[in-house]
């Protein structure tokens, strides 16, 4: 009885994670069919270049602890000790915030001149640098309501979000019509609101607590991560720049929304997954006796459900952008397979990285993001100027996949768990034959409707051999017993 407890309870915890993660991410797919018929492809290409913009500030002048505050946390069975751990995280990474919002303020015609390739536009990057300052304070208050361990609080946050996100959306864009202007002064509308919320929640339950040994603990562990992080961010955001110097505003508009469908894998399955284990698994390594075991289940799970949703996004997502998009958006079908997958070998590697952190190895994270930046560099210079965003989407399948073999196989000298990737592959094969026959079949060339539904019964096909791969996998078994009897 004991064995099934821990399960259960994990898969609930997931379950409620994923609807809190999925409802607070949902604005932006709920308002897909708004965005393409009051935006055109340069404008999504503006927001796109902006949010991207404000993450590189961010990681540059904004002190995230977001990995450390889980593991100083947990270092302490003292409630003021945690507790001091947060508010002292907050504080700092609010003071650096307002110093970085104020340089993008003051700087914004040069910035937006290096960004946009159109100094008239510093306005948007001005009013949206507001972001720098609210992103990671409300990042602090999710995190702290995981560390409570309040699943339901999380959820009714993620709720409130999105309803007041969603609704200045449709009010701005849709019924005052101000375009590119409306979806900027929603986002940050929103942002304040959770910001003075959360600091609030936060300093109330924590008190202003400093510790000054605890901030350089705080850098010492943080910085090899920013340096990885900058190089991460530099491969996930330099395609748009590349795009837009040699393809356009327009291309990074097409790839753009590709992306935010790809993107989809990591929100319905890797963010919520992300958020328990980030915690998880310090606490497995700890203190299970079966660790090897409990790491492997794990990873045959999120690997077989990452390559599940990733067949499900390639098959259907033309479908979907000819449902909910105008037709000047449709070609963004072309760089959707690519992407999706490129997303599947990016959470996977994030997998491994969990050994570099264990053995306190954070450089080596370091060191493979930065190889990772230079390979795409080169692909990117080679595929976009003759691709344009479709060669992006080919280029950075074909980087994630190889720094996943990189970091699989230097993590394993770290760490006395031996991961297989048996099952990973097996799945893998799965699913490209899937898409193999909706692509050579010609399923999207028929009517909509037909395709639909022929598209849809190759899915309910698909995953019906996928549940039986995972029936006779003996570490995912138990998993997708205890995962049926959640959905029942």
């Amino acid at each position: 009885m004991k064995k099934q407890t821990q399960p259960k309870r994990t898969s609930k915890v997931i379950a409620i994670y994923t609807a809190g993660t999925f409802i607070r991410q949902l604005v932006g797919f709920v308002m897909l069919p708004i965005y393409t018929s009051y935006l055109g492809p340069a404008d999504y290409g503006i927001i796109s270049l902006l949010t991207l913009s404000i993450s590189i500030f961010e990681l540059v002048i904004g002190a995230r602890f977001a990995q450390a505050i889980p593991r100083f946390y947990y270092e302490h069975d003292d409630e003021n000790l945690r507790k001091t751990v947060l508010s002292t995280s907050l504080i700092i990474t609010a003071f650096f915030s307002s110093i970085g919002f104020v340089i993008i303020f003051s700087a914004q015609k040069p910035l937006a001149h290096l960004i946009f390739g159109d100094s008239t536009l510093s306005i948007y990057l001005a009013i949206y640098g507001f972001l720098l300052f609210g992103s990671g304070i409300e990042y602090y208050g999710m995190t702290y309501l995981r560390l409570l361990e309040r699943p339901y609080l999380f959820v009714f946050s993620s709720i409130a979000k999105l309803a007041v996100q969603l609704s200045l959306n449709i009010w701005l864009i849709v019924f005052l019509n101000k375009g590119v202007m409306g979806a900027i002064v929603s986002n940050i509308t929103a942002s304040a609101l959770f910001t003075v919320i959360f600091s609030s929640y936060i300093l109330y339950q924590c008190g202003f607590r400093i510790d000054k040994t605890l901030i350089v603990r705080l850098f010492r562990f943080s910085w090899p991560l920013w340096l990885a992080g900058a190089a991460a961010l530099y491969a996930t955001s330099c395609n748009r720049f590349f795009i837009r110097i040699y393809a356009g505003l327009d291309d990074v508009g097409l790839f753009e929304l590709a992306n935010r469908l790809a993107m989809i894998v990591g929100l319905v399955i890797w963010q919520p997954f992300s958020q328990w284990w980030q915690t998880e698994r310090f606490k497995l390594l700890n203190n299970s006796t079966n660790k090897n075991f409990e790491f492997q289940r794990v990873f045959d799970f999120i690997a077989g459900f990452l390559f599940f949703s990733a067949t499900g996004v390639g098959i259907l997502g033309d479908t979907v952008i000819k449902v909910m998009a105008d037709s000047a958006f449709h070609l963004a079908a072309k760089a959707l397979l690519p992407l999706t997958y490129a997303s599947v070998f990016y959470c996977l590697g994030l997998f491994f990285n969990f050994w570099f952190l264990a053995s306190d190895k954070t450089i080596k994270i370091t060191y493979i993001k930065y190889i990772n930046a230079i390979l795409l560099t080169a692909i990117y210079l080679a595929f976009i100027p003759k691709g344009g965003f479709v060669g992006a989407a080919y280029g950075l399948l074909a980087a994630n996949v190889a720094i996943y073999g990189v970091t699989y196989l230097w993590s394993r000298h770290y760490l006395d768990i031996k991961i297989s990737t048996g099952f990973m592959y097996k799945a893998l094969g799965l699913s490209v034959a899937a898409c193999a026959i909706d692509i050579f079949s010609g399923l999207s060339s028929l009517s909509l409707g037909w395709s639909a539904i022929a598209k849809t019964s190759l899915c309910t096909i698909y995953t019906l051999t996928l549940a039986l791969f995972f029936y006779m996998n003996k570490s995912t078994k138990e998993s997708l017993q205890n995962l049926i009897l959640r959905v029942r």
